[in-house]
């Protein structure tokens, strides 16, 4: 199909909208057209004269008055609906009516010639009577013109037919017209149609809704194919492959954290939200889809406001009132709410419009342009922005230092962290104290951890060291070999029992008989034996008196020259001589040496070892058993050195030689005790040495000293390895060495403060930025200006110009005080020539608008965003004028038209919203409704308010074999009951009531109504019935719901059983996947209370005759009531209950604040998310107070510091939390300063729900402590909770009485990782 076809398609779709065109045909009802052409005169007369005029006034006959109130109502619930699903304003009286028999037709013509705007006003909330309120215009009927020129070829100046009406000021009313005569009108048109066959004009004057806009719609559509087929998104719609293509551009992804300086949005935004505004400002056609309670008023003001900022031209489209309301309402908080002109019925009567602009031109007439400049950039904000990103970059660093990938490790500090207090949590607790320097550390990954410590395990289990308390003196040697242990263990045995022993006597005998000392070591043998041996050297060259005199003489007299030079002194030729001659007398008899000087050095050394040996005096005896002496001292030395090489590794060394010989006796013994410990060397040297090569030789040899159990083993390697990874990082990252927690809190509290400042200064920036444009363009265009004034002062005294010629004329001017044009897709044809150009085009609710319907909008923008809440109701045909508004897809399980956002989303890119903003408990939709939604959160009450309310009743089966029984009378009773009764007990919480069937929809409004009359008693109750406020009463079908958030929602499920209880299992309503999408939807749209009506329950639906998923969904809903309750207990943890998957250091903290007498829930789901921690407070039963979240990964997860630190914070006190940040730093080094922190922010948050009274102990209050507590129970004074851990673990306060006591607090509140 080409795009030429597809548009004609879409004219020929627009021809059906709004059913029959009662403009130009006669209706097919009548029953929905209030006739006055008999009303009283009186009331006539002041009703055309503009003055409001009662229904009562006009029709005085009792029982014509309630049948024309009937009909008033029915237009009134008409016009009601129109305007708020379709933003269309079609009530008007038609005054008087042409008829003629056109050939050919298939109908009488049956035209209204003139009409006026008609408002209907009931005067209470029971609408016992209305008030009829005409607008100041008048208009010849468009249709009628266009149908006589043609078909008829008569032209018609309809703006001077009008006038003939004389409508003019009457003074007596001020501006209220007077003097309205139509006949000379009916007189002028007859003239001109007397060609006509059959054609006359009857003085009729009917009330009703009229297709006012739907010409207008079809031929902007099926007029203007040519140009259309040039707009990309059109094109693109209608299957034009290049278009599609030059739409299909990637979105940039979302800025986590914008540039403060850079940032312009009056509004909190999420980082997709800001992303979206930012797609609209550069231009980027998109697809919003905003899931319900994602923010999407908040985005779209925020998109509204940053256009206007930058005098960008937006057009807002939507059917639903609701959607602008809320836009407005929401801009309206920044003083911002007139950026927008609302458009709504501007193509019948303009007159608001041009008031409300000429107003605002006098408003901008007091302004001065130097201020508006001022205003829109004051002074300081870039100061402010530059604070706001410090912070920023503060809290950014923390998750960094927190959360970065440690290589080549693979872990964080937060999981360092987690795993050090896991393993405190053991008992025993692994105690080692040993740490891994930094290189060996860089050789330890983590699965290395684990095949070490498995070896190190099975080394243990083997018997690498002793786990009794009295050690092992063989761990650490070196033998590897079963002849080694053999070895070994003769020398051991050997030595220990009478072998060293009888060593040392017969040593230190050889010794004595010298006249030596005994030998303290065995070393002090080798020395003395040796000394012994020069001695004897020495005494068989000389005589032994050489030991009884000084030799240095002799040594430099026998010295040649250089010799003697060598020395100090020296002697003269004389003295030489002399001492020459006494050296050789020294000499025995024989052969003199051939040196005699080498020979007098070697007694010199002799004889000073000699003396070192027995002291100054006395000649040397040798024994005579010295080659004995040396023989027996070989083999000890040999035996000793041996095994002292293998013991070298042992905590004792080996140098067994050196040790004293009682020390040696001692250890010998002791090896010889522990003969067994030396089989088990060989089994575990080999992973004894590659633990060691690992560096972890520390470790081992710790854990032997201590005879860690095997079992025990892993945890005191992961220990030492986790914390030497803490030491690393500590040292190598000033970010986590310097961890401040009490600085980051002030980072987001002051980070909190800058982001509301800079929001209230960026609407003052905006506010001032608009008025300084539109003051500029007042100035450069005056006959603009002069125009709005003129049409102002003319708007209610007779015809103006039409708004779209208005439009034109002021453009510049007109879109300068009003950026942002709001108007209905339905009337904006009516309202916007062909032609017009914005900047952006925002389609709202573009789930239930069909691509026909929006075609006039998205041709008038540059850009186009197309917004919708998927969930939100399809596409659906209705009526302008009697009959059935509208029939959804639902009814008949038909498939329906294709929606604009499903049709856009296909040659669109999307951005989607995924943060849940509403405070909505999560807890109380059905499984799925909010899929894929983050930030859901559960609410404060332990148990959701989910019921079911089962009503008895039955309904007989209505004509027809495929007929359902789609309510019951005692369904409908039992909700208007809760209905009535709600807007009684709770006036200020909002209601929605959704019922599953329009005959049960319609039903419930009619009892409402009725109800209303009762209420005369209770003007609030009845306010809320009657649908006013900001958050009205909504009363809808499931095919009619538009999802919107209400405190409570009722949904009605209509459906019933025969009066014998047969269940039929027909639910026509029910029939396709959109009205499984609209049921899920609507059990999300309760922020606290959802209440199921229903005569059947879940058991009483076959799940085998249960074939689409809308049937299944209600069986599913009537389960999720029943047992919500029983569900919800079973899904959390339950009060003071702990959950599974909780953090080791936020389970201690939660223990901790049990032990302060505190309600602990961990782990408490809501939909997506849990809250780690829910806190509450015996004094409040049945509700937590506090959520308590550390900065784990879950935190770090969130995009960007505002998500993590502005945003979710904002989520839990829109949700009734108070939300309380922990940082695991402070946590895992400090956890009683962060238990104290959060008792007292509870005691806050309790004694905020009832501020005149404190809770006593006999109340449910913790007890406060006259003394510390005593192990496992912490302090519970609650209400007065100094921080004892300021004082330091272990100091100490100047208290006697109480010294021992505190610091055995103290004791108890340290951490198990610091043992």
């Amino acid at each position: 199909m080409s795009v030429a076809e597809a548009i004609a398609g879409w004219a020929r779709e627009l021809s059906e909208v709004g059913g029959p065109n009662t403009l130009l045909w006669a209706p097919e009802r009548r029953d929905g057209f209030l006739d006055l052409s008999t009303a009283h005169p009186g009331g006539v007369s002041m009703l055309l004269a503009g003055r409001p005029t009662s229904l009562s006034d006009l029709v005085r006959e009792p029982a014509a008055f309630e049948e024309a109130r009937e009909v008033a109502r029915r237009i009134h619930a008409a016009a009601a609906d129109l305007l708020a699903e379709r933003g269309l304003v079609a009530g008007f009286v038609a005054i008087g009516v042409a008829t003629w028999d056109p050939p050919r037709a298939r109908a009488v013509v049956e035209a209204p010639v003139l009409l006026r705007p008609c408002r209907l006003r009931p005067v209470s909330a029971a609408e016992a009577d209305f008030d009829l309120d005409l607008g100041p215009t008048v208009e010849v009927n468009p249709a009628l013109v266009t149908y006589l020129r043609s078909v008829a070829g008569i032209e018609i100046d309809p703006v001077a037919l009008a006038g003939l009406t004389a409508l003019r000021p009457n003074a007596g009313h001020g501006s209220q017209a007077a003097g309205f005569d139509p006949y000379p009108v009916y007189a002028a048109l007859g003239r001109l149609c007397a060609d006509l066959p059959g054609f006359a004009v009857s003085p009729r004057l009917v009330v009703g809704s009229y297709p006012y806009a739907k010409p207008d719609m079809v031929a902007d559509v099926g007029g203007h194919t040519a140009w259309l087929a040039k707009v990309d998104v059109v094109a693109a719609l209608a299957g034009d492959p290049g278009a599609t293509r030059r739409l299909a551009h990637a979105l940039p992804d979302p800025v986590a954290d914008a540039d403060p300086e850079q940032e312009l949005t009056p509004l909190p935004l999420d980082p997709v939200q800001a992303a979206a505004v930012s797609d609209a400002q550069a231009g980027r056609s998109h697809v919003l889809t905003a899931p319900l309670g994602t923010g999407r008023t908040q985005t779209l003001a925020a998109l509204v406001a940053a256009a206007a900022y930058t005098g960008r031209r937006v057009l807002y489209v939507t059917p639903r009132r609701a959607s602008l309301d809320a836009l407005v309402e929401r801009l309206g908080r920044l003083g911002l709410g007139d950026l927008v002109l609302d458009l709504t019925g501007a193509g019948a009567d303009r007159s608001a419009v041009a008031a409300e602009l000429s107003i605002a031109l006098e408003r901008l007439a007091e302004l001065d342009d130097s201020t508006l400049a001022r205003q829109a950039e004051p002074a300081g904000r870039v100061a402010r922005a530059t604070e706001a990103a410090e912070r920023q970059d503060v809290l950014a660093e923390h998750v960094a230092a927190v959360h970065v990938t440690r290589e080549p490790w693979g872990v964080t500090a937060y999981e360092i962290q987690e795993a050090m207090a896991r393993l405190a949590a053991r008992h025993p607790a692994p105690a080692s104290r040993v740490r891994i320097d930094s290189v060996a550390l860089q050789g330890i990954p983590r699965e290395r951890v684990d095949e070490l410590a498995e070896h190190l395990r099975e080394a243990g289990e083997a018997g690498a060291w002793a786990a009794d308390a009295d050690g092992d003196p063989w761990y650490g040697a070196d033998i590897r070999t079963k002849v080694e242990v053999d070895h070994a263990r003769n020398i051991v045995t050997r030595l220990a029992g009478d072998g060293l022993t009888t060593a040392t006597r017969e040593l230190d005998g050889i010794l004595a008989e010298s006249t030596l000392p005994a030998a303290r070591t065995a070393l002090d043998w080798s020395s003395a034996f040796h000394t012994m041996r020069g001695v004897q050297q020495t005494l068989e060259v000389f005589r032994p008196e050489i030991f009884d005199l000084p030799l240095d003489e002799h040594v430099l007299a026998t010295g040649n020259a250089a010799q003697r030079a060598a020395e100090s002194t020296d002697l003269g030729w004389w003295s030489r001589s002399r001492v020459r001659r006494q050296a050789r007398a020294l000499l025995r008899p024989g052969r003199p040496p051939a040196d005699l000087h080498a020979e007098l050095i070697s007694a010199r050394e002799q004889r000073t070892a000699w003396h070192r040996l027995v002291g100054a005096g006395g000649r040397p005896e040798i024994s005579p058993r010295l080659d004995e002496a040396g023989q027996l001292y070989e083999q000890l030395a040999s035996d000793l050195a041996w095994l002292g090489g293998r013991l070298a590794g042992t905590d004792e060394g080996g140098d067994l030689l050196a040790q004293p010989l009682v020390l040696l006796r001692g250890r010998l013994t002791r090896l010889a005790g522990r003969l067994d410990r030396l089989e088990v060397l060989p089994r575990v040297m080999a992973v004894l040495e590659e633990l060691r090569d690992a560096g972890m030789g520390e470790l081992l040899d710790d854990l032997a000293r201590r005879g860690v159990a095997p079992l025990d083993v892993a945890a005191e390697v992961e220990h030492v390895w986790w914390a030497s990874l803490l030491d690393d990082v500590t040292r190598q990252d000033r970010r986590y060495a310097a961890h401040d927690g009490t600085a980051l809190h002030a980072a987001a509290r002051h980070l909190r403060e800058l982001d509301g400042h800079a929001r209230e200064v960026d609407a003052q920036r905006i506010r001032g930025a608009v008025d300084l444009r539109a003051r500029i363009a007042a100035r450069e265009n005056p006959r603009q200006t002069d125009l709005l004034h003129a049409q102002a002062a003319t708007a209610s005294t007779g015809p103006g110009l039409p708004f779209a010629d208005l439009f034109r004329e002021t453009e510049q001017l007109l879109t300068a005080l009003r950026p942002c044009l709001a108007v209905s897709p339905y009337a904006l044809a009516r309202i916007l020539a062909p032609g017009s150009a914005f900047d952006l085009v925002v389609v709202d609710d573009a789930a239930s608008l069909t691509v026909a319907e929006s075609v006039s909008a998205l041709s008038r923008g540059r850009a186009v965003v197309v917004v919708a809440d998927p969930a939100g109701p399809a596409p659906s045909s209705f009526r302008v004028g009697p009959g059935p508004l509208s029939t959804g897809p639902g009814a008949t399980g038909s498939t329906g038209p294709t929606s604009l956002y499903a049709a856009a989303w296909a040659v669109l890119p999307e951005r989607r919203l995924d943060v849940r903003h509403a405070p909505v408990d999560a807890r109380l939709a059905l499984p799925g409704a909010a899929d894929g939604l983050r930030e859901r959160l559960p609410g404060v009450l332990h148990t959701p308010s989910v019921r079911l309310r089962f009503v008895e009743g039955s309904a007989a089966v209505q004509p027809g074999s495929e007929s359902a029984i789609e309510w019951t009378e005692a369904e409908v009773e039992a909700i208007v009951g809760e209905v009535v009764e709600h807007a009684r007990r709770s006036p200020g919480r909002s209601l929605a009531v959704v019922a599953l069937t329009g005959g049960l929809a319609e039903r419930v409004r009619h009892g409402i109504r009725e109800a209303i009359g009762r209420l005369d008693d209770d003007p609030a109750a009845a306010v809320l019935l009657a649908g006013t406020g900001s958050e009205p009463l909504v009363v809808a079908s499931l095919d009619r719901f538009a999802p919107t958030l209400r405190d409570v929602v009722i949904v009605g499920v209509g459906y019933g059983r025969t009066p014998h209880g047969r269940v039929l299992h027909r639910f026509p309503t029910l029939a396709d996947d959109a009205a499984d999408r609209a049921l899920l939807a609507a059990t999300a749209c309760a922020r606290e209370d959802l209440l199921v009506f229903s005569t059947l329950r879940a058991a009483d639906l076959d799940p085998s005759r249960l074939r689409t998923a809308g049937t299944q969904r209600l069986r599913s809903l009537l389960e999720h009531a029943e047992h919500a309750e029983h569900a919800d207990n079973a899904e959390r943890a339950g009060e003071g209950g702990t959950g599974t998957g909780l953090g080791p250091n936020l389970g201690y903290l939660a223990a901790r604040l049990r032990q302060e007498g505190l309600t602990v829930d961990e782990l408490v789901p809501g939909g997506s998310e849990r809250i780690a921690l829910a806190v509450g407070h015996r004094a409040a039963p049945g509700r937590w107070l506090v959520a308590v979240e550390d900065d784990g990964a879950e935190y770090a997860a969130h995009p960007g510091v505002r998500a993590r630190d502005l945003t979710r914070p904002e989520l839990f006190e829109r949700s009734g939390w108070r939300h309380v940040q922990v940082w695991s730093t402070d946590l895992f080094r400090d956890p009683a300063r962060e238990v104290a922190r959060i008792v007292g922010i509870v005691q806050q948050a309790r004694r905020a729900l009832d501020p005149g009274r404190v809770a006593t102990p006999a109340e449910g209050g913790p007890e406060p402590a006259a003394a510390p507590a005593t192990a496992g129970r912490g302090r519970s004074d609650l209400d007065r909770h100094s921080d004892d851990s300021d004082l330091g673990w272990g100091e100490r306060r100047n208290d006697p009485d109480g010294e021992s006591a505190h610091d055995q607090w103290l004791q108890e509140q340290r951490p198990p990782h610091w043992e």
